[in-house]
């Protein structure tokens, strides 16, 4: 009779490393764009969502317009995630952690 040898242990199989260090990547990379509890927030409107009165319900919803956002159709709020991110998701806008100096003035400038 054969002996049967045990199955490897689940953390020595070669492709456990890698997919854990795609995950831990990708898990690091979106909290970069997390948007903060409270602060400056990008509102960025998904291809085909409409941007008309995107400020409006930003306002609406307690956030206070600071600027036009890098791309057409975004905008920059200081606000409160909590009463932006589902309204906004709902309507196709993602909403993106924002600071000035990554939204504003620059890329104002290289649009003119």
């Amino acid at each position: 009779m054969a002996a049967m040898t045990a199955p490897p242990p689940f953390f020595a199989r070669p492709i456990l490393l890698p997919l854990q260090i795609v995950i831990a990547a990708v898990v690091l990379i979106l909290s970069l764009f997390a948007p903060p509890a409270r602060g400056a927030i990008l509102l960025l409107p998904l291809p085909g969502a409409p941007s008309a009165g995107l400020a409006g319900d930003a306002i609406a919803r307690g956030g206070l317009i600071l600027e036009r956002g890098p791309v057409d159709g975004s905008i920059l709020v200081y606000g409160e995630r909590a009463a932006l991110a589902g309204p906004m998701a709902a309507r196709g806008v993602l909403t993106i952690g924002g600071t000035m100096t990554s939204c504003g003035t620059a890329n104002r400038e290289a649009r003119a």
